[in-house]
C-alpha cells in the first residue's frame, strides 16, 4: 500500500512537468518469469525516478547504482523502497574491488533466481548529448554469468537540456533543479506550466551480443541509445516566459 501511494504521488508530481510516453513496457510484463536485466541510458538525474515509477508498477525490480546517486534527495527515498544496492566507485573509493565483485555476484545470483534488476551501463549521467560507455565492464560480467536471463534495453529521449542534465555544461543538483521547477509551477498556477516531452522505449533484442567481448557489447548499447538521440532542448518553466520549447544546439 505504501509503495502504491508513493508511486501515485510521484507520478502525479512528474505529470506537472513531463508529458511522458512509454513504448513496449506492457508487452514485457506478459512474457516469461526469467530474471530480467533492464539496461537504460542515463541522460539526466530525473530519469531513474521516471523509470522506477513505471517499472515498479509491473515488476519487483531492484537497482544497482552508484552510491553517490542513491544518496541524492528523492532518488534515495525511492531507492530504499526498491532495496537498491549501492555500488562504490573505484575512482573515488580506495580498495573497493572486492566489494564491487561481491555486489555483482549478489546481483548475478538474483538474476539467475528470477529477479529483476535495473542497471545503468554508464554508471553516470551524460557528459555530452550521446551515451559513451567507454570500457565499462559491468554488463559484460553480468551477461556472461547469466546466459539465460532476459535483457531489456531502454532508450530515454527528451531529457537532454533539462535542469537535471549536464547540457548547460555544469553538474546539476537535484535540489537546484527542483527549486527551479517548483518556482515555474507556482508562477504558472501549478497545472498550467509548460511540459517537457519525454519518451522511453523498451526493447528486448534477440540479437543482443551476449557472448561477445566488452567492447562489442558496449558499442551495441551505444548504437541503440544514440539512434535518433534528442538534441539539447529548452522547455520554458512558466507560462510567462517568451517562446515555446526549442532546440538550443
Amino acid at each position: 500500500m505504501i509503495d502504491a501511494i508513493l508511486r501515485a504521488t510521484l507520478r502525479a508530481l512528474l505529470w506537472l512537468r513531463y508529458r511522458m510516453h512509454f513504448v513496449g513496457l506492457d508487452q514485457l510484463a506478459a512474457q516469461d518469469s526469467r530474471g530480467i536485466l533492464f539496461l537504460p541510458n542515463h541522460p539526466a538525474l530525473i530519469d531513474p525516478i521516471i523509470m522506477l515509477v513505471e517499472l515498479t508498477a509491473r515488476f519487483r525490480v531492484s537497482v544497482l547504482a552508484d552510491k553517490a546517486q542513491l544518496e541524492r534527495p528523492v532518488i534515495g527515498l525511492l531507492a530504499k523502497r526498491v532495496s537498491a544496492k549501492a555500488i562504490l566507485d573505484p575512482a573515488k573509493d580506495r580498495d573497493v574491488r572486492g566489494q564491487i565483485e561481491q555486489q555483482l555476484g549478489e546481483l548475478i545470483n538474483g538474476l539467475n533466481q528470477g529477479q529483476a534488476f535495473l542497471l545503468y551501463p554508464a554508471g553516470r549521467i551524460y557528459r555530452q548529448s550521446l551515451e559513451d560507455l567507454g570500457s565499462n565492464s559491468a554488463v559484460e560480467t553480468i551477461v556472461h554469468a547469466c546466459p539465460n536471463i532476459r535483457i531489456v534495453v531502454a532508450h530515454t529521449r527528451g531529457l537532454w537540456g533539462s535542469s537535471f542534465s549536464r547540457a548547460s555544461g555544469g553538474a546539476p543538483t537535484v535540489v537546484g533543479a527542483l527549486k527551479r521547477g517548483l518556482m515555474g509551477l507556482f508562477k504558472s498556477g501549478l497545472f498550467f506550466a509548460p511540459r517537457r516531452k519525454v519518451s522511453i522505449e523498451f526493447f528486448e533484442p534477440a540479437d543482443f551480443p551476449r557472448d561477445a567481448e566488452r567492447s562489442t557489447i558496449n558499442r551495441y548499447l551505444e548504437s541503440f541509445y544514440n539512434e535518433n538521440a534528442s538534441g539539447n532542448t529548452y522547455v520554458p518553466y512558466s507560462i510567462w516566459e517568451r517562446g515555446s520549447a526549442r532546440s538550443t544546439s
